[in-house]
């Protein structure tokens, strides 16, 4: 499927996100790890995402949706994301994997959107103090994606070797 202009989103996550949510108590844990390898796909892909930005301090919307047409990533640099607060005090940057998504709930639709490489995403949201997690898709069947998850994915992807790594080989 094409999504979008520039073509955001990546199936595979979608489709191992629907899964979890049919999984039964038996089959949650593959389910998760198939979530992983789609979210390790995504990554390998070079996927981007929509993620919504602040760009009044006031929390003023467009009366259009930005999701169409988001923001380069070129241009999007430095610009405040938008978070979602917990009512336990946790900030989660919200990300979508197509325009649909991200106009799925009047709480995002209006906010201009940015599309960017879920690597970058993943990268800054570790980096940020204020932000605890990643939630792919909120409006509907949802995955949060906290920091250790976050850590092992791009861990897993890294190209220096972890200890041990290059006696592994020899």
């Amino acid at each position: 499927p094409q999504y979008g202009p520039l073509y955001t989103g990546c199936p595979a996550v979608e489709l191992a996100i629907e899964r979890l949510y049919q999984a039964d108590d038996s089959a949650r844990e593959d389910r998760f790890w198939g979530l992983i390898r789609s979210l390790n796909y995504a990554l390998q892909m070079q996927t981007k995402v929509l993620v919504p930005v602040q760009m009044h301090p006031d929390g003023q919307r467009a009366q259009f949706s930005w999701a169409e047409h988001p923001i380069p990533a070129e241009k999007a640099a430095g610009l405040d994301l938008w978070t979602l607060n917990t009512p336990k005090g946790q900030k989660l940057l919200p990300v979508f994997t197509t325009p649909e998504q991200a106009d799925g709930s009047p709480v995002t639709l209006g906010l201009p959107m940015a599309e960017l490489p879920l690597q970058q995403v993943m990268e800054d949201t570790l980096a940020a103090a204020d932000r605890s997690a990643v939630v792919v898709n909120p409006w509907g069947r949802s995955a949060a994606l906290d920091k250790s998850i976050l850590r092992g994915l791009l861990h897993a992807r890294s190209e220096e070797d972890a200890p041990g790594e290059a006696e592994v080989r020899q």
